[in-house]
């Protein structure tokens, strides 16, 4: 209005920027941010020398879950809709994924992918052990106490098979039991203590945010290349189906640098300024967030979502807008047992659907891709020879001669 420019409307973009040049940042107060306690963090802080003694960098790890809406869109209200995703037709939409990682940088593990069925139709053919990430399921799309043992358990063995012995560092979730702490051989559980994950849990520090940056920038990317057959977003997400959606998870965790997460232990309190493993009090930053580099992928998402029509929410509630999304049944709540009922009862209910009924929205992605559009050998290969040669022709030489290898594959 100072400024007499009536129609001023603002871009994603430019909001970002104005927001950076200014620090305004968005904070929250509740939850464990809002609760931690300054003098836990220094006492935690104190007794790590003691507890990481003897480990080395590559021998630290972390492992922790985040939710996330696999299809959803960049729309405004996108965060509470994870607030309120405790069960039903939006725990469709969702799956939760959980990572190792350790403190030189390194991932340990295939990204564990909790799914909401055992066998997903579009697993028609599929063979599990071959896919890019350690598939599970739960009724909920939930990490469990048996979902757990099991991925420690073959962890264990692959770490007994090359004599190693590692200090793995997990925050007190009602989903990680605590017997735990002395079940595996070559695993030490150390836990974090209660309501300190926001700082001290080095894939709560900047880890998962990126890897959700490159989750988000696949999907987008994919929605968009599409828009010439549909003009409507929401149509186009209706046949991503969970293959999607764990390869490109799979993509985005590959994408996730190795900088960033020894820049995350490091901020956490486990590694010093030059990457060494603490062997005495360390100085505490008060901003565990602040050296961390800009994920140039971070601005590679405005765009994409200006390209989507509707109304959109900004790259950050994009990004983080299923930071909320539950992960394992919270005990903690006062009526967590009438909660677990009650998505028992809807679990049930939802088996009983009669056979005549409509398919929703959430169930046509798996009915309209069992069937490939390509159906014989000479198809999938002219098609696998169009896509090198477009690879080559926008210079991409490198990933023409990956899709060229791929035509040995389908004609052995």
């Amino acid at each position: 209005v100072r400024l007499n420019i009536e129609d001023f409307k603002a871009s994603n973009g430019w909001l970002e920027k104005w927001k950076a040049k200014h620090n305004i940042k968005k904070m929250k107060i509740s939850g464990e941010s809002g609760s931690v306690s300054g003098q836990t963090i220094e006492s935690w802080k104190e007794r790590l020398p003691e507890i990481l003694a003897g480990y080395n960098p590559r021998d630290i790890w972390n492992m922790d879950e985040t939710g996330c809406f696999w299809r959803t869109l960049p729309t405004t209200g996108l965060a509470q809709k994870s607030k309120s995703c405790k069960g039903g037709k939006n725990s469709k939409q969702r799956i939760t994924l959980a990572f190792f990682v350790n403190a030189a940088g390194g991932k340990e593990t295939k990204p564990i992918l909790i799914g909401s069925s055992e066998n997903p139709r579009c697993f028609k053919g599929v063979d599990k052990k071959q896919l890019p990430v350690h598939y599970y399921h739960n009724a909920s799309s939930w990490m469990d106490g048996n979902i757990l043992y099991k991925v420690l358990c073959k962890v264990n063995q692959r770490l007994l098979s090359e004599g190693r012995s590692v200090l793995l560092l997990m925050d007190n979730a009602g989903c990680h039991p605590v017997d735990v702490v002395d079940k595996y051989s070559n695993i030490k559980v150390v836990f974090l203590l209660p309501n300190t994950t926001s700082m001290l849990q080095p894939l709560d520090l900047g880890i998962i945010k990126s890897f959700k940056v490159h989750y988000r920038k696949f999907f987008l990317s994919h929605v968009i290349a599409k828009l010439e057959e549909s003009s409507c977003a929401s149509e186009i997400v209706k046949c991503v189906i969970i293959l999607h959606a764990l390869r490109w998870a799979t993509q985005a965790w590959e994408s996730v640098r190795s900088e960033t997460i020894k820049k995350c232990f490091r901020n956490a309190g486990i590694l010093t300024a030059d990457f060494s493993v603490v062997s005495s009090r360390s100085t505490p930053s008060s901003d565990p967030f602040a050296d961390l580099d800009a994920d140039p992928s971070l601005g590679d998402l405005e765009p994409l979502i200006n390209d989507i029509s509707g109304e959109t929410c900004s790259v950050e509630e994009f990004v983080s807008g299923d930071s909320e999304l539950p992960t394992c049944q919270d005990m903690a709540s006062e009526h967590w047992e009438e909660e677990f009922l009650a998505q028992l009862t809807d679990d049930t209910n939802s088996d009983l659907v009669e056979p005549s009924e409509e398919p929703n929205d959430d169930d046509i992605s798996d009915l309209v891709t069992t069937v490939p559009k390509i159906r014989n050998f000479r198809e999938a290969v002219t098609s696998l020879e169009d896509v090198a040669a477009f690879l080559d022709y926008r210079g991409h030489t490198k990933e023409a001669n990956e899709t060229s290898r791929l035509v040995d594959v389908v004609t052995t």
